[in-house]
């Protein structure tokens, strides 16, 4: 690939840009061009492609092997966008963003801390967006470093989420990542599962094992009393310690009582709408069957045109009226087409 200036546009191919790894490919002096939607899917096809063809062994022919040529503005997880979601790319990706972090903090020269900070940044979107890399690989580097975020993260994508929230409460102390881990992680996820993960939390507060004996209590009050937890009352009730009074839990008891005031009547309010939905139904059931079919010599079968030789008929709810062996499927009408539910309506 060859990035030359360039008036703010794609160049057209050159002979310099006729290798069998190289897209030809142009930005501005001052880096806009990087921003173009189609430079960047320009760029992405090039790097699966460079990817797919081995280019990693010829970094001779491409400056970008080692991301060099691309300007600081560029997301470089931005190939993952508009390629194929293949796992090597997104394990590749995930590694060349922690060896980054790891040489900044291990290097001998001052690096500023925005600059760490935001390499940090971008390798933790990058573990928690993508499911596709290979966890295990990055938490045995990340593991042997005191990156706890990081590893909280990928604990959590290996549904160890016991390991990951003690991690933020004991290691990082920052208990509103923690509630917000519970959020993250159970989007998308049905109730059960996300009342598990904030109990999960509350138990970590709890917990004797790990520092003084309530020495977490303001975090787990804050917690039970959070509009975005969920939790199955009566087993937090058994979880608390005894010693609590009841006036120490009392806005979170109003609360629960409040919501389960309101489950109770939501479901009282589906029961009568589901009655009457019923009702309905059966009324019109008993209109069909009390509607008057008059059946005269001289009344054909719309489907074989023939006469009614035998008592026995079968009348679709469109008012098609046929002989039995004509009415091959109930539920589709043989004249029109028209496809009607199971519900049994013949005549």
């Amino acid at each position: 690939m060859v990035c030359r200036p360039c008036e703010n546009k794609l160049p057209l191919p050159t002979k310099e840009c006729t290798g069998p790894w190289m897209v030809p490919f142009s930005c501005a002096k001052d880096g806009s061009g990087w921003n173009n939607p189609f430079s960047l899917k320009v760029i992405s096809a090039a790097l699966v492609n460079g990817f797919d063809r081995g280019w990693s062994k010829h970094p001779h022919l491409c400056g970008m092997w080692k991301w060099r040529r691309i300007p600081s503005p560029f997301p470089i997880f931005v190939f993952i966008l508009f390629s194929s979601q293949k796992e090597k790319y997104h394990t590749h990706l995930a590694v060349l963003y922690l060896d980054q972090v790891l040489k900044m903090r291990t290097s001998t020269e001052a690096v500023p801390r925005a600059q760490l900070d935001l390499g940090r940044s971008k390798l933790r979107h990058l573990l928690q967006e993508s499911s596709l890399y290979r966890v295990q690989l990055i938490l045995g580097k990340v593991k042997e470093t005191d990156m706890y975020a990081e590893c909280a993260i990928l604990y959590g994508k290996l549904e160890e989420h016991d390991k990951a929230l003690r991690i933020l409460v004991h290691k990082l102390q920052d208990y509103g990542a923690a509630e917000n881990y519970c959020v993250v992680n159970s989007k998308d996820q049905d109730l059960a599962y996300r009342r598990r993960l904030f109990q999960l939390l509350l138990s970590v507060y709890l917990d004797p094992m790990e520092g003084k004996k309530d020495s977490l209590l303001g975090p787990a009050m804050n917690l039970l009393n959070s509009p975005e937890a969920d939790f199955d009352t009566v087993r937090v009730l058994q979880l608390l310690p005894e010693n609590w009074s009841v006036g120490v839990i009392s806005r979170f008891l109003a609360n629960a009582v409040r919501a389960s005031t309101h489950g109770s009547r939501m479901s009282r309010v589906q029961h009568t709408l589901s009655r009457s939905e019923n009702l309905q139904l059966r009324g019109e059931v008993g209109a069909h069957g009390r509607c008057l079919i008059p059946m005269t010599e001289d009344r054909l079968c719309q489907v074989c045109q023939r006469p009614f030789s035998e008592p026995t008929f079968v009348r679709y709810p469109n008012g098609v009226v046929t002989h039995a062996q004509c009415a091959r499927n109930k539920a589709v009408c043989p004249v029109t087409g028209r496809v009607f539910n199971t519900r049994k309506d013949s005549g």
